[in-house]
Parts: C-alpha cells; sequence; structure tokens
C-alpha cells in the first residue's frame, strides 16, 4: 500500500454498501454495488470489482466538481 492511500483510509468514514454478485452462465460474471447515496456501479468482471472495492472511496458528493 502507498502512502497516499494509507492518508486516504485514516481520513475517509467507512461507508455503506450493498454488494450482489451472480454468475448468469457458465464462466460468467455480473456484480453490483449500491452504495449509501444511491449511486451503483456494475461490473462485468471480478478484477473490475477487486479494483474498486480495494480504492478508499471520496466522501465527497458525485455532484461535486474538483480532483478526487
Amino acid at each position: 500500500m502507498d502512502e497516499n492511500t494509507t492518508r486516504l483510509r485514516a481520513l475517509a468514514a467507512p461507508r455503506c454498501g450493498l454488494l450482489t454478485w451472480w454468475a448468469p452462465g457458465p464462466g460468467a460474471f455480473s456484480a453490483r454495488v449500491v452504495l449509501d447515496d444511491g449511486s451503483q456501479r456494475d461490473f462485468d468482471s471480478p478484477f473490475e470489482l477487486a479494483r474498486f472495492l480495494s480504492t478508499p472511496m471520496s466522501n465527497a458528493p458525485a455532484t461535486s466538481s474538483g480532483l478526487r
């Protein structure tokens, strides 16, 4: 874990969400994450999902401007 990730994890408040995954067919993968603000993300790859879950989330609203 790099220094920036460690710092963000220390500053960010925990967020809740609902993770649902299913296998629509042999060798297929689908997942959806619904966050506490109602936004959702769909994933077709377990690797994309793992990358998303391993990144600390900003508490800034999705409509805010600026760098995150």
